[in-house]
């Protein structure tokens, strides 16, 4: 079954109601429905905003109606961080384990400055 078909009938719509919802006529939703013409991208981008799916799901490229929402990014490393951490990759086990153990004394020890200054 087609895509565009299931999620009209999910939401118990007929394809004139989803044609004037798209602005298109009712026969370009039976041609979408019955693979005889293919929406244009900006129909295709209205169908995806209004059923909330990507437009690869539409598509039937991808079985997933939503793609995960992605984390929020961390804040990009500085080349001081980035050199850091290429020199931290380096090291055996052994000493990774004593930097990590540095960085904890260190970070108890400005924690509580840092927690002072917040309030």
């Amino acid at each position: 079954m087609n895509r565009i078909k299931e999620l009209r009938a999910a939401k118990n719509l007929t394809q004139e109601k989803l044609g004037e919802i798209l602005n298109v006529q009712k026969a370009a939703i039976s041609k979408y429905e019955n693979g005889r013409a293919d929406p244009s991208v900006d129909i295709l981008k209205r169908m995806a905003r209004y059923f909330n799916v990507s437009s690869d799901y539409l598509l039937e490229l991808s079985d997933t109606a939503r793609p995960p929402i992605a984390p929020p990014s961390a804040p990009a490393l500085s080349a001081h961080e980035q050199d850091l951490l290429r020199k931290y990759r380096t090291l055996t086990t052994d000493h990774q384990g004593a930097v990590d153990n540095q960085l904890d004394y260190f970070y108890a020890q400005d924690r509580p400055k840092a927690e002072d200054t917040a309030t």
